[in-house]
């Protein structure tokens, strides 16, 4: 396999930081999903064993890479467990629906430590965004503190949007409950299947994270102290939670190692492989727009 050949300049040398997002289907169509890619490459691996050979070759090609395994679920992706402890990967994500206790158990027998998991703060709001019964929502919830008992870390991903945004304090009351350790609150943005799913006025507005959003966080955390961690994911933009600028600094060294920038695709020091499209994009929220690849998979 020749090296990832990427036709822009901030891309000549290895990027710091790749992350590899699997062909693998999902077992649901959330609404929101913004992993989304419209072009299949005909050369792509095929199968199982060929997509795994290939994150085995990239990996030896970038040894020097921090790398990160995205299956859209890792439900139906189960055979790259052995190359996500290869690579020295502790977390992986899921929508938790179709846990079981024999892969609870693989996921820790792979050495992974945390599993992210998207969960509403009501059955409604879980229906509405990923399609889930009201039965699914209670499973999931069930899934969460089966996985926890077993040991893993828990982070709860939350979709903010003007529909979902009243039920912060719902969703901390219940993640407390269940003892996951962290909620990620992701802003709803006009990508991926989103763009047909929602019209202009369910995103957020600035109002919103100054009026509601934020107010909210910051009650929540006092609320809660340190029996679970609050924060907002990167599509909020920046937030050094009133760190110095030397703080500040390390923390993003320690996210993004050999990166200085809040986002390593700022200095070309991201990339983001796909096994479907063999497109090499400068972000992960832009999958779906040929005119943001930065390169392509030379598959040999």
């Amino acid at each position: 396999m020749r090296h990832v050949d990427c036709n822009s300049k901030c891309a000549t040398t290895s990027a710091k930081v790749i992350d590899v997002i699997s062909y693998r289907a999902c077992d649901q169509a959330c609404r929101q999903c913004s992993f989304v890619e419209l072009e299949t490459d005909p050369g792509h691996p095929p199968r199982s064993e060929a997509e795994v050979d290939f994150i085995r070759r990239l990996h030896s090609n970038y040894a020097d890479s921090v790398f990160f395994l995205y299956p859209r679920d890792i439900v139906t992706a189960t055979p790259l467990l052995p190359v996500m402890e290869e690579v020295g990967q502790l977390e992986t994500l899921t929508n938790g629906n179709r846990l079981n206790s024999a892969l609870i158990e693989q996921l820790c027998a792979s050495g992974l430590k945390r599993i992210q998991i998207t969960l509403f703060g009501t059955a409604a709001e879980q229906q509405l965004y990923n399609r889930n019964a009201q039965e699914d929502y209670e499973r999931i919830k069930a899934n969460i503190q089966a996985c926890i008992e077993r040991g893993l870390l828990v982070q709860v991903n939350n979709v903010l949007s003007r529909e979902t945004m009243g039920s912060m304090e719902l969703l901390g009351d219940e993640c407390v409950r269940l003892g996951v350790d962290r909620i990620r609150f992701i802003r709803l943005q006009p990508i991926g299947d989103a763009i047909k799913a929602f019209t202009p006025d369910v995103y957020l507005t600035q109002a919103d994270l100054e009026d509601v959003i934020i107010p909210t966080l910051e009650r929540l955390k006092i609320k809660y102290g340190p029996q679970i961690y609050l924060c907002f994911a990167v599509n909020f933009g920046p937030n050094l939670h009133g760190k110095t600028l030397e703080e500040a600094r390390a923390k993003v060294s320690k996210r993004t190692p050999g990166s200085a920038t809040f986002c390593p695709a700022i200095d070309g020091q991201y990339w983001n492989i796909s096994t479907q499209s063999g497109s090499v994009h400068w972000c992960f929220q832009n999958l779906s727009d040929p005119e943001m690849r930065i390169g392509r998979v030379d598959w040999e």
